[in-house]
């Protein structure tokens, strides 16, 4: 409860104008466009799951997370993306399944237990790449190609 109550707070007391992240646009041979930013999360704009117990947890105590799938939450006034969201933005990492696929999901376990540590201020920050698109909404993605987390701009290798 303490938490939320702090998260909330944390809202409110966000200024208006946010981080403006550095766009980096990426179109690929077949024509397919991305959009990708770097950005440092610290305990100052990262909520979990679990500040938002009304909604269905994606985290380490889901089955989804074996396979490395999780969200986290960036307040929007936090983020300046022209994006249009009011509330906060979703950023998901998507599963990898298949085999011989272990140290990908391990790498994507890896990183969400350090966002859990900059939440809980065992440390200062982690910096992190997203894909989004220039629709409405609030949802983001960590970057990733072929069930693999991309933590770099630029094409895919």
């Amino acid at each position: 409860m303490y938490r939320v109550l702090t998260g909330l707070l944390m809202i409110l007391s966000v200024p208006s104008w946010g981080i403006t992240p550095e766009i980096s646009t990426v179109t690929y041979k077949s024509g397919a466009t991305f959009h990708h930013f770097e950005l440092e999360l610290t305990k100052d704009i990262l909520l979990l799951p679990k500040d938002f117990p009304e909604r269905k947890q994606l985290d380490e105590t889901t089955e989804n997370f074996k396979y490395g799938q999780f969200e986290i939450f960036i307040p929007a006034q936090s983020l300046d993306l022209p994006m249009g969201c009011k509330t906060n933005y979703i950023a998901r990492m998507g599963q990898t399944i298949g085999r011989n696929k272990e140290s990908l999901i391990l790498e994507k376990q890896d990183l969400y237990r350090s966002l859990v540590d900059v939440y809980e201020g065992k440390r200062t920050s982690v910096k992190a790449v997203f894909e989004m698109s220039y629709k409405n909404g609030c949802n983001i993605f960590f970057r990733t190609s072929k069930g693999k987390y991309v933590n770099y701009i630029g094409s895919a290798k």
